[in-house]
């Protein structure tokens, strides 16, 4: 949730300009005390332009600048593990995102669960160096995480959870698969006409994000930066915050209320992750110094220079009952790790199909047991009325006996 280290910022020079007067600014200019009838107006929030205008100037830096600015993959990813055997970091691909910064995803092959619960979960322990956050720009620690159907492209500014530090996380799926009639019965998409022109597998959310990119292309003739590039021709410039702010904010603003049609609707075959999440407090001070304290100091021990005394550093004092260790030192490290297990709550998975409430077959199969129906009426009759006529003549000859008796 943090786009950018700390200890890059000084190496761009339109960032820290706007983050030192941020510093001086954000407590007296920005929270001033503000006249009661103004807090119900249709203002922007102020924190939140100043955040805008970050990543506005986030935005400008290149590619390589902004994957060398944001938190490396060898550091945040402090362990992985599948089913109890360790997951190297090669497997997670760096992603961009225009909030998030750099962000990591799992979709590999090999990487499949043979069984249900803990045991056979995906752990991940991460490291989200909260002394590197820049606080003027964001207001919590924490990681987004996205659980999305492989082969689709993780949005997290727009799907996803929000893990805090200091946690241990327990997220438990259940897998739903959506079957859609589409056609004369409701609009749905198969998703090829998508995956042709952009080049990715569809999803709603990654849908209107490009809707958004394009028409910004076309009305406000800048780009938005972001790691979509399948819309964004290398001609057109950047957006700039104070030129083009209004112009990409009205056109979100036009394809929320609908003036500009998008045409995303929901995959004709579709699968949906459920979550159930729980969590608890993590890590206790036994797994602190004997497994994750011992492992940094042995990995990464000047991760650790800016915690505690600098004449004696945190991984000098492990020792056998780590003497001269304060509280105040073990919760400075705690904060900067959460913990969270990824798993199937069961292998079975639910099917929800659309089915026409009347079709073809039913139609005719009506019509065969509406004409059985009167044929059999029809036959049953015939043969009433010939045992009505033959009761008749009966009962006239019986009648004529009768008289020749008498």
């Amino acid at each position: 949730m943090n786009p950018m280290k700390q200890e890059y910022i000084d190496n761009f020079t339109n960032i820290s300009e706007l983050n030192l007067y941020t510093q001086q600014a954000i407590y007296s200019a920005i929270f001033s005390n503000e006249p009661e009838e103004e807090l119900y107006n249709n203002t922007k929030d102020k924190f939140d332009d100043w955040k805008t205008r970050f990543l506005t100037e986030f935005e400008k830096l290149t590619d390589e600048e902004r994957l060398k600015a944001g938190h490396q993959k060898e550091d945040f990813i402090h362990s992985a593990s599948f089913s109890g055997f360790k997951l190297p970091r090669s497997k997670f691909r760096t992603i961009q995102s225009r909030m998030f910064g750099n962000c990591f995803t799992l979709d590999d092959d090999e990487v499949v669960a043979r069984g249900s619960g803990r045991k056979n979960s995906l752990y991940i322990v991460l490291n989200i160096e909260t002394e590197e956050y820049l606080e003027q720009f964001t207001s919590s620690y924490g990681i987004r995480m996205v659980i999305h159907e492989k082969g689709t492209y993780p949005l997290p500014e727009k799907e996803g959870i929000t893990l805090g530090f200091k946690t241990e996380t327990h997220v438990g799926l259940r897998v739903t698969t959506m079957d859609r009639l589409g056609g004369k019965y409701g609009k749905c998409t198969d998703g090829l006409e998508f995956r042709a022109k952009y080049k990715m597998n569809y999803t709603i959310p990654l849908c209107y994000s490009l809707c958004e990119m394009e028409h910004t292309i076309k009305y406000c003739k800048c780009r938005l930066r972001s790691s979509l590039g399948a819309v964004n021709p290398a001609d057109e410039r950047y957006c700039d915050f104070d030129d083009d702010e209004e112009c990409f904010e009205n056109v979100t603003q036009q394809i929320l209320n609908k003036n500009i049609r998008c045409d995303c609707f929901s995959r004709c075959e579709q699968v949906v992750y459920s979550s159930t999440v729980s969590s608890s407090s993590w890590p206790h001070k036994h797994y602190l110094r004997n497994v994750l304290l011992t492992d940094i100091c042995k990995r990464k021990p000047e991760s650790l220079e800016h915690i505690g005394d600098p004449s004696r550093p945190v991984c000098d004092k492990i020792t056998v009952h780590f003497e001269g260790m304060t509280d105040a030192e073990e919760d400075a490290i705690s904060r900067n790790f959460l913990a969270v297990y990824i798993y199937f709550q069961d292998l079975t998975y639910e099917v929800i199909s659309e089915q026409a409430l009347y079709n073809t077959e039913r139609f005719l199969s009506d019509i065969g047991g509406a004409m059985g129906l009167f044929v059999g009426a029809s036959v049953l009759t015939c043969v009433e009325i010939l045992q009505v006529c033959l009761e008749i003549l009966l009962w006239f000859r019986r009648r004529r006996q009768t008289d020749n008796y008498e």
